[in-house]
């Protein structure tokens, strides 16, 4: 089995004055979708803030900031 593992960049999918959203597709990637895993990256601005959000699947969050 052949498996791509260069980097590749995410689609930004939304970007405001807090930050942005980026993804890797399913579709674009099929090892992600393999693995069934999804893939995201968000991105807050110095000060930006968002509100937590509630949804029927489990998440898996790491979270890593630096001052």
């Amino acid at each position: 089995m052949n498996m791509e593992l260069s980097p590749k960049f995410a689609k930004q999918n939304f970007e405001g004055e807090a930050g942005s959203y980026h993804s890797w597709s399913t579709t674009e990637f099929p090892l992600l979708a393999q693995s069934k895993v999804a893939a995201g990256l968000l991105v807050l601005k110095p000060a930006g803030f968002v509100l937590p959000h509630s949804a029927d699947s489990s998440k898996l969050t790491t979270t890593i900031f630096r001052l």
